[in-house]
């Protein structure tokens, strides 16, 4: 079965969600997300859990602080300045190629590239321009 929402209700239900975080975010006195990064002193494994296999289960080493594995390391996103190389990637070439495409003038291409493990992102950028021209 597949289910329809309308814009409305998908913005509905993350205003709700997002409301609903902010709520528990206040109770913990935390302003922003990204002071949640690395905070694992904020979780706690459930008392009363009642599946039997759950109760075997080790959770100290998936609690443990980033920072007690790895002194000095930065577990903050965004505090350390990062260069991409967008202009460089491999999605550029992918896109000027399918333009045509994309504009209407063709139905079809045929591409041909090399791509290796270090393009994990190939034809991402593509999808977002194939999504924003799309008709739904």
């Amino acid at each position: 079965m597949k289910y329809y929402f309308n814009v409305r209700i998908k913005l509905f239900l993350l205003i709700s969600l997002f409301l609903q975080v902010r709520s528990h975010m206040a109770n913990l006195g935390i302003r922003k997300f990204q002071d949640l990064i690395g905070r694992t002193d904020l979780l706690k494994v459930r008392d009363d859990i009642s599946v039997e296999k759950a109760k075997t289960l080790n959770l100290s080493n998936v609690l443990r602080s980033a920072l007690d594995l790895r002194p000095g390391v930065n577990i903050k996103g965004g505090t350390v300045k990062q260069d991409f190389q967008l202009e460089n990637r491999l999605d550029n070439k992918l896109i000027e190629l399918a333009e045509p495409i994309l504009n209407g003038i063709h139905n079809r291409v045929n591409i041909e590239m090399n791509i290796n493990n270090e393009c994990r992102a190939f034809g991402s950028t593509l999808s977002y321009h194939i999504a924003k021209y799309a008709i739904f």
